[in-house]
């Protein structure tokens, strides 16, 4: 029996294991009812002819065999392109539901094929690759008649354990298509999680044609790169293997995969950035090395480019703002989708290319923003002398030039302005915590979250350059800010535990006397416009004849 019709859906990824388990044992969705809902496994095989017809005419043909042949097997022929940088894809589809073998085409009519015949003419139509699903689907349904399909996917490439991804669809099954929409904006404030561009089917067929690459959250990465390095059974014992983590510049994310790598391998120690060497007397386990000029060694096991997405708590505030100020769900869904970078190789980091796997983290751990924002800090009108600072035992951390960049919300309120500081290739956003005036919340996010915000309605404030000189002094960090227009500052920031307290710190660098201020350079910078206003440029009047 044949169907016909528009697909419609959304796609999320990469999301982690626990986002997949939460919501699958979840059972209440806010204005949703949960209709029905049920597991499958699924063997799903992509066809095409050996010159790729039914791909150039953006169309796929796909057999299903759901539960092993139990559940029947699913022909489905799809015409249009797959989601675009919105995530969002609108395709025509045909399905037929029919008895048959594993490995046979229908001897009956059957549309999806014959739509694919028609395309390839008198090639043949060949299998291309198989990806093995093990879904969970949940049905929903509201009052207004819409219902919806949230499909929570794990999967892998028939025969290549190396790819291996997970993914979240959303698919309107009957009703006004806005529910998709809104479904999918409460999906990413409450979980964090971003839409996607392409298919199943194309990000795998890229991958085997070398180029894109898979596409995964920490929690899969850590176990691909884990099964990379793990000896295998009965082989012959070879040098310890080198796993390459590298991230865009000023990003922290490669050094927190690392983090998590020493301490899930037995035995696994860190090695230089540098040239390939001799391996370390006494070490067993596998080596991780952490930065792009580590990308040129040649003696890498497996590779990874480690980068962020949008932490959840500053997802939520963007939509939360942007729905506020009235932006249509369908607008805020393609501003964000827009915002992801897609898995194909072209479109990454041209570092990227490099490696073997993309790790991009859209949803950290609670809590794992805390290290970003210190728990004090106050700022000096001044500089301790180099002198000082060698005394005290301060190790300097680089350089680096920070453009700050403040925009409000069209809705206003009372959740204020957000700073968005650009540093080398990564963004730090900074914003007040809902229900908490007094603290601050730093996260770590692409410089694309720049044009993103205008594009959901925010509004420039301002704007400031500085050149930061970092130091770390125990579980204090020194910042030597030259910000242009207003001169020279030393801010102390306590970023973990640390005996000594702001005054003892402040002598030890020879600031006990220097005049200090706990206000930011934004209100610093206003009230030196206010003080000294610009002047319009004097006409020199004409000569009188």
């Amino acid at each position: 029996m044949a169907r016909r019709g528009i697909e419609l859906e959304v796609k999320f990824a990469p999301v982690g294991e626990r986002t997949l388990d939460e919501l699958a044992a979840r059972t209440a969705f806010p204005g949703w009812r949960v209709i029905g809902r049920h597991s499958e496994a699924q063997h799903n095989t992509y066809f095409d002819t050996p010159d790729a017809l039914l791909e150039a005419a953006r169309c796929s043909l796909r057999r299903r065999i759901l539960d092993g042949g139990a559940g029947g097997i699913e022909w489905t022929f799809k015409r249009g392109r797959g989601p675009g940088r919105d995530g969002v894809a609108r395709r025509r589809e045909v399905n037929a539901l029919l008895p048959g073998k594993r490995g046979e085409f229908p001897k009956g009519k059957c549309e999806p094929i014959e739509r694919a015949r028609r395309i390839a003419g008198v090639q043949p139509l060949q299998p291309l690759f198989t990806l093995l699903t093990d879904r969970h689907q949940i049905e929903l349904g509201r009052a207004d008649g819409a219902r919806v399909a949230l499909a929570l996917d794990r999967l892998c490439l028939e025969g290549e354990s190396a790819y291996r991804e997970t993914e979240i669809e959303i698919e309107l099954c009957d009703g006004d298509e806005r529910a998709v929409a809104d479904l999918a904006l409460w999906l990413m404030r409450s979980y964090g999680v971003l839409p996607m561009r392409g298919s199943k089917r194309g990000r795998a067929l890229a991958w085997r044609r070398g180029l894109g690459l898979p596409v995964v959250a920490p929690a899969l990465a850590l176990e691909l790169l884990a099964e990379r390095v793990a000896p295998s059974r009965g082989a012959i014992a070879t040098p310890t293997p080198l796993i390459v983590l590298a991230s865009p510049l000023g990003s922290e994310q490669a050094e927190r995969l690392a983090e998590a790598l020493l301490a899930r391998l037995p035995g696994a120690k860190r090695a230089l950035a540098g040239e390939s060497g001799p391996t370390a007397e006494g070490v067993t386990g596998p080596q991780i090395a952490v930065g792009i000029p580590a990308l040129a060694r040649d003696d890498a096991a497996i590779t990874a480019w480690v980068k962020v997405g949008l932490p959840q708590p500053l997802l939520r505030r963007l939509t939360d703002d942007a729905a506020a100020a009235g932006v249509d769900p369908w607008t805020i869904l393609r501003r964000l989708g827009e915002y992801v970078i897609p898995s194909q190789r072209r479109f990454l980091d041209p570092a990227a290319r490099q490696t073997d796997l993309i790790v991009i983290d859209n949803f950290p751990p609670p809590g794992d923003d805390q290290h970003l924002t210190p728990s004090e800090q106050l700022k000096f009108l001044g500089w301790p002398t180099d002198t000082a600072l060698a005394c005290a035992g301060a190790v300097a951390l680089g350089t680096a030039l920070e453009r700050d960049h403040f925009l409000r919300p069209t809705a206003g309120g009372a959740s204020g302005y957000l700073r968005v500081r650009l540093r080398e290739d990564t963004a730090w956003v900074s914003c007040t915590e809902a229900g908490d005036a007094a603290r601050i919340a730093t996260y770590e996010a692409r410089p694309r979250i720049l044009p993103l915000l205008h594009n959901l309605g925010y509004n420039g404030a301002g704007s400031l350059t500085k050149e930061r000189r970092r130091y770390r002094l125990g579980g204090w960090e020194i910042a030597l800010d030259r910000v242009a227009q207003l001169g020279h500052f030393c801010e102390l920031r306590r970023v973990a535990a640390d005996e000594r307290d702001l005054k003892t710190v402040a002598a030890a660098l020879g600031l006990a006397a220097v005049a200090r201020t706990g206000k930011t350079y934004r209100a610093l910078g206003r009230e030196m416009a206010a003080t000294f206003p610009a002047q319009p440029p004097v006409s020199n009047p004409a000569p009188a004849l």
